[in-house]
């Protein structure tokens, strides 16, 4: 039921990690609904009703399995290579901005206060280059703010060439005066380009638990199901057809 389906989801919602909590919370926010109208959504949702009672009854059937650090580790080490990140290729670039939209379109009044916007960001980060991660997320137009501004790896083909141009001018870790592109007026951070990288097990303990626990658990249902068969004396006739 509806209110059978709203208690699990949230069971679920409480038994989430931290981190995957404020990830889930941040997409919310861009679709402007809070945790309760995505609780009531979904369990009205005939087909999750039906994922949930599944779910349900396969822990009704073979509990709820636990997973060990010891067992979450040893997922972890004998597959870092899917948790590694490799390192920014030769000739590649990495970059953060702030922008302040401005078509080329708009009238002059929009350009004016779009530039006088851009200028007074510049004028704080001037005094303070530390916060403009913290400007990025409050100022920028660009969906990047919500890494800190951060436009990650690209090489010299993915951006316009005035943004290019200014970012081929700058020193690591220097930060451009405002630059007009098709888009606005941005600012830009040339960045560091990245060494190869590892995911922490500590940031990635929880999200392995859940995983393994799900793999426990349908296999022992896999199991149960196996055991009906043979305790009914199940006899199959026609071979399975093969999945494509």
């Amino acid at each position: 039921s509806k209110e059978q389906a709203l208690k699990a989801l949230k069971a679920q919602w409480e038994k989430a990690g931290k981190e995957d909590r404020e990830r889930y919370s941040q997409m919310l926010q861009f679709q402007n609904k809070t945790i309760d109208q995505d609780h009531e959504e979904k369990a009205s949702n005939p087909q999750i009703q039906k994922q949930i009672a599944m779910d349900e009854f396969i822990k009704g059937k073979v509990g709820e399995p636990a997973v060990t650090e010891a067992e979450a580790r040893k997922y972890y080490d004998e597959h870092k290579k899917e948790f590694t990140t490799p390192a920014d290729q030769p000739g590649t670039f990495r970059a953060s901005h702030i922008l302040i939209m401005a078509d080329d379109k708009a009238d002059d009044a929009a350009k004016k206060a779009a530039l006088d916007q851009i200028n007074a960001i510049s004028a704080e980060l001037k005094k303070d280059p530390a916060k403009f991660e913290a400007l990025a997320r409050e100022k920028s137009s660009c969906p990047s703010k919500e890494n800190g501004g951060s436009l990650g790896a690209f090489s010299d083909k993915d951006m316009v060439p005035e943004f290019q141009k200014a970012l081929e001018g700058l020193k690591e870790g220097e930060i451009s005066a405002p630059v007009k592109t098709q888009f606005g007026y941005h600012i830009i951070r040339r960045d560091k380009l990245q060494g190869e990288k590892v995911e922490s097990f500590d940031r990635l303990k929880e999200p392995l638990t859940g995983y393994l626990k799900q793999q426990k658990q349908m296999q022992a249902f896999m199991d149960y199901m196996a055991q009906l068969e043979k305790d009914s004396g199940v006899k199959f006739f026609v071979a399975m057809p093969e999945l494509k």
